[in-house]
């Protein structure tokens, strides 16, 4: 299966209504980290926010109606695809689904 390159498009905001979870990274920049657990030295906030559940915006705007899952390629690195994509590709330590607002395939 050929890799594909993706762009992540996260909401910069929490809302009041939705379960909102902070993203970080490391300096590497080679793995998200999801959730305030990892609001410590050494990782690095992205100013992103997914979601537990579908989000609507408080705008109206989408938030979270994307799913995505993290998983490992076959050279062992982490990499992200929507839950639609992910049959057939091996789960991550992080076995969960998170929502955010956009995929786009570059």
């Amino acid at each position: 299966m050929e890799a594909c390159l993706l762009r992540l498009w996260f909401s910069t905001n929490t809302q009041d209504h939705c379960t909102s979870i902070p993203v970080f990274t490391r300096a590497n920049h080679r793995r998200l980290y999801f959730g305030n657990v990892y609001n410590v030295t050494g990782y690095i906030f992205m100013n992103a926010f997914a979601f537990a559940g579908s989000c609507t915006c408080d705008s109206n705007a989408c938030c979270g109606s994307l799913t995505i899952k993290e998983f490992l390629s076959a050279k062992d690195q982490y990499a992200y695809t929507t839950t639609a994509q992910f049959p057939g590709k091996t789960p991550s330590d992080v076995d969960q689904t998170f929502y955010i607002a956009n995929v786009e395939l570059l």
